[in-house]
C-alpha cells in the first residue's frame, strides 16, 4: 500500500522548485521523471496541485532537487509531533 500525502504538502511550492530546476537544466518533465526514478504520467499536473503524490514520489523529487529540508514543502500545521 502506498501512502499519499495530499493535503499535507504544499504542492505548488514543490512544483515551483521542480520547474525552476528543470528550466535551469533545460530538461523536459519526462527527463526529470526518468532522472528522479518516477513515472512521468501527469507529473506536471500533480505538481500544479491537481492531484496527489505518494510519499515515495515526494521523497524522490526532493532527492532530485538536492533538498534535505521538507519544511518549505509541507503545509503549516500538517505535521504533528508525538
Amino acid at each position: 500500500m502506498t501512502a499519499h500525502v495530499r493535503g499535507c504538502l504544499n504542492l505548488p511550492a514543490l512544483g515551483r522548485a521542480v520547474e525552476a530546476r528543470r528550466r535551469e537544466l533545460g530538461m523536459s518533465y519526462r527527463a526529470v521523471a526518468r532522472e528522479a526514478g518516477i513515472s512521468s504520467v501527469n507529473l506536471k499536473q500533480r505538481l500544479e496541485g491537481d492531484g496527489s503524490l505518494s510519499a515515495e514520489v515526494f521523497l524522490r523529487l526532493l532527492t532530485w532537487l538536492g533538498e534535505t529540508d521538507v519544511g518549505p514543502y509541507v503545509r503549516a500545521g500538517a505535521v504533528h509531533g508525538p
